[in-house]
């Protein structure tokens, strides 16, 4: 094959949209099946996993009875921006052997279930040649072994109740000491590899956190005191001879809208000696609490709509 035609079957491939999360692995099988069509190769397509085809491609030697040479590659790829005709991670080694799906995402369905499968044992390897990395010096590296992958799923429960008050033994407070205990081993491991010129990448240990997110809203309004309508809510109060005073909401409301608008807004529930389970599990009120707050907003109501 000319040098040209093996840069134009490279490029054809990795036009290939194989990219996660919809991975074009039918159109990868197509051409590559093409290839071994055309070089005269025997191919069969497996499937052990819904829509993650593996290509399993021979070039059969002059003793079939001896070990097998396994030439592994990996079709997925992870999203990425492509302003030249380059390799991705995986295609650049196109060996026309095995090719399998999954390995992005951990092979867990591809190259881990197909060593389990009859179908391996009868190709009698003898050994395995996968993908490295681009040395970036003049040194071709060979890896004899790789560190252990661990994928890890941590998951905290904890108390939940609204975002405005300091709720005790949260989620969040046990995912955030477990984060600290990982990042803090990250930066010991990254300490040893700079302080000792003989280690590599390889030779520690490497942690990925993928994303915290959070939200915070703050609402903030405004009272005055000498307002006709809070003078008449605090006449009604005294009438009824309730305690009370005014504060700051500590979440937000609709009434901030009107607020905005430079409308009078004041923010009123008639429930005391309830606890405060806003967003929280089995909200409740007592009978008579509910029965004395429809007295209370009679009371309001009317001495409001007399204020003026």
């Amino acid at each position: 094959m000319e040098d040209n035609d093996c840069v134009a079957r490279f490029q054809q491939y990795l036009r290939i949209r194989t990219d996660h999360p919809n991975p074009d692995y039918d159109g990868a099988i197509s051409f590559l099946s093409a290839v071994a069509q055309d070089f005269g190769l025997p191919y069969r397509k497996l499937v052990f996993t819904q829509n993650k085809p593996i290509l399993l491609v021979t070039l059969e030697g002059q003793e079939p009875s001896l070990p097998s040479i396994f030439l592994s590659s990996h079709m997925d790829v992870v999203p990425a921006l492509l302003f030249k005709e380059y390799s991705f991670d995986g295609k650049v080694l196109l060996s026309i052997w095995f090719v399998l799906a999954d390995e992005e995402v951990g092979s867990i369905e591809g190259m881990g279930k197909f060593v389990e499968t009859e179908e391996f044992r009868l190709l009698n390897v003898g050994l395995c040649l996968d993908e490295g990395v681009a040395s970036e010096d003049d040194i071709y590296r060979v890896y004899y072994a790789e560190r252990s992958l661990w994928w890890l799923k941590v998951i905290a429960s904890g108390n939940s109740g609204h975002a405005s008050t300091f709720v005790d033994d949260t989620a969040a407070e046990k995912l955030f000491y477990v984060t600290g205990k990982f990042l803090q081993m990250r930066e010991e491991e990254k300490a040893k590899l700079l302080n000792d010129h003989c280690l590599t990448v390889g030779d520690v240990m490497s942690a990925n956190l993928t994303m915290l997110s959070k939200e915070e809203n703050t609402t903030v309004s405004p009272n005055s005191t000498n307002n006709l309508w809070w003078r008449t809510i605090a006449n009604v109060f005294e009438q009824l001879e309730f305690k009370y005073r005014s504060e700051v909401f500590h979440g937000g409301t609709d009434a901030r809208y009107l607020r905005s608008k430079g409308y009078d807004a004041y923010g009123f529930s008639p429930i005391i000696c309830t606890p405060m389970l806003l967003h929280d599990h089995n909200e409740y009120i007592e009978r008579s609490t509910y029965l004395k707050g429809i007295n209370i907003y009679v009371h309001l109501i009317a001495s409001l709509a007399n204020a003026c």
